[in-house]
């Protein structure tokens, strides 16, 4: 029950944020006239390895083995102060999982990001920009809403692993990253690690919805994910 009134609660905090809908074309448009855009080659990825953090469950021997054998899927968020940026903070947002599926498969079903309109009844809108790497999300419960528009990074599969980046460029939470990181642990099973960073000067919702509602979410679209990618895999194919 408490989980259902974080859920409820955060939607309506990321839902008033916007009281008028932008619109895909229109982010796009403010995007586009951007030097971030304009500079960027498309092929290189936002953020590189000695900049991300190991995430606490792989540190964690405990943790990992529940992740291994139990299906668990650990989720963290943090707010940490950026000692060298002044007043600045940083949101960390971290989770993971194993999926009974491999790595390749795996991939295929997360870089199809049309994909991502089955996480959730609450995301309506789903737009993919093959051109510009962009992707567009509109999600919406209650008669409130929120969007986002993502630049995209995506590297296939190579030596068991690959890796896909979103850079958030318009709407809400602008400027965070998201990495998931792919990586083939043997046995037909691929293992997901996320990790997310956003740095902020004022949080745009209450830290309370930030640090538990976000965790709720988090961890119900990882379960969710997983059961989607697995039910593709196992459906029976024609012959």
């Amino acid at each position: 029950m408490m989980k259902c009134v974080f859920i409820v609660i955060l939607i309506f905090q990321l839902s008033a944020l916007a009281s008028v809908k932008t619109g895909a074309e229109k982010l796009i448009s403010t995007y586009k006239r951007k030097s971030i855009f304009l500079n960027w080659d498309k092929k290189s990825p936002f953020i590189t390895g000695k900049n991300l953090a190991k995430p606490f469950w792989l540190t964690k021997p405990s943790v990992f083995k529940r992740v291994k054998n139990d299906r668990l899927i650990p989720v963290m968020v943090a707010v940490e102060p950026l000692v060298k940026k002044g007043n600045k903070k940083r949101l960390k947002m971290v989770a993971g999982a194993w999926i009974n599926v491999p790595l390749k498969e795996t991939f295929n079903f997360a870089s199809k990001f049309n994909n991502y309109k089955r996480l959730s009844k609450y995301v309506k809108e789903i737009k993919v920009y093959e051109k510009d790497k962009l992707l567009y999300s509109n999600t919406s419960a209650y008669k409130y809403f929120a969007e986002f528009l993502i630049q995209t990074y995506v590297k296939k599969p190579e030596n068991s692993k690959a890796q896909i980046q979103w850079l958030i460029v318009g709407g809400l939470f602008e400027g965070m990253v998201v990495v998931f990181d792919f990586k083939d642990v043997g046995h037909r099973k691929t293992q997901i690690a996320m990790s997310a960073y956003y740095e902020f000067s004022k949080l745009p919702l209450a830290k309370i919805f930030i640090e538990f509602g976000l965790e709720v979410i988090m961890q119900k679209a990882g379960a969710q994910l997983r059961s989607l990618v697995e039910a593709d895999f196992n459906k029976p194919r024609a012959l």
